[in-house]
């Protein structure tokens, strides 16, 4: 009997994309404190979220999303 193989595919690893949320000052998403958002207008300081971890920030008027690698 013959037998059958299966050939791997060799697929590219894609990253996954991560953003950083900006509000209407131009200050951005720095972290968490006692479950309340807080805000830097020093770049360094911008926590890089993934796409579904941008929902509850964008909730709120003014804010604009950017992908990380664009800053």
């Amino acid at each position: 009997m013959k037998q059958h193989t299966m050939k791997r595919k060799n697929r590219k690893y894609i990253p996954p994309e991560h953003f950083v949320v900006v509000d209407e000052y131009g200050a951005v998403f720095a972290g968490l404190n006692g479950g309340y958002p807080i805000w830097s207008f020093d770049y360094k300081e911008a926590k890089t979220l993934k796409i579904g971890n941008t929902d509850m920030l964008l909730r709120d008027k003014n804010k604009i999303l950017f992908r990380a690698e664009d800053l």
